[in-house]
């Protein structure tokens, strides 16, 4: 995934800082809660924040925050690259999602697409598998919805054998501990 091997090749220009236990603030729009296990990726990449457990080769939690109408899921290779639109399906932004991943030639499976709250709204969930030119397939899981015009997304990947597992429970309560927290998007929550 590219994501995986940009974080990989610059993560000798990048520092961790350690994620506190307890409850988190991306952004200033989402808040999480997580364990001691979590690293934050200071500089993160492609646009999202970025947390791992184990070292970004083994594991990537990155969190997409507040990505607005027109803007590319990423950094765009290219002027063609698709942009978020806020009437855009679940099913859309997994495409949105692959388009990110699938930068450098990989493959990408989708596994599983459902309903599932994000961010204390209602939202989707999927599962994937990438394969990768060189390297191990990824498993992959990623929570997303829309709120206020904008998509916040958390996606983890994790090395197929072992890693994907390892962590996978604690990111499960991860994304349910997800709340958005701006403005925007609160007034946007009122019935």
């Amino acid at each position: 995934m590219r994501l995986l091997l940009v974080l990989v090749l610059l993560a000798g220009c990048s520092t961790m800082e350690r994620v506190e236990p307890g409850r988190t603030t991306i952004r200033d729009e989402l808040t999480v809660t997580a364990d001691a296990r979590w690293n934050r990726i200071e500089g993160g990449r492609d646009g999202a924040e970025v947390w791992t457990a184990d070292g970004t080769a083994l594991d990537v939690l990155a969190f997409y925050v507040g990505v607005a109408e027109g803007e590319t899921l990423g950094a765009a290779p290219s002027e063609f690259a698709p942009r978020f639109r806020p009437t855009m399906s679940p099913h859309d932004i997994v495409e949105l999602y692959e388009a990110l991943v699938t930068q450098e030639g990989s493959e990408f499976r989708l596994e599983r697409l459902g309903p599932a709250g994000f961010g204390g709204r209602p939202g989707f969930v999927f599962e994937h598998t990438t394969v990768m030119r060189e390297g191990p397939a990824l498993s992959g899981i990623a929570y997303g919805t829309v709120a206020g015009g904008r998509l916040y997304l958390l996606s983890y990947t994790a090395p197929r054998r072992y890693f994907f597992e390892k962590n996978l429970d604690q990111v499960r309560s991860i994304a349910a501990s997800a709340l958005i927290t701006s403005r925007e998007n609160e007034a946007s929550a009122s019935p």
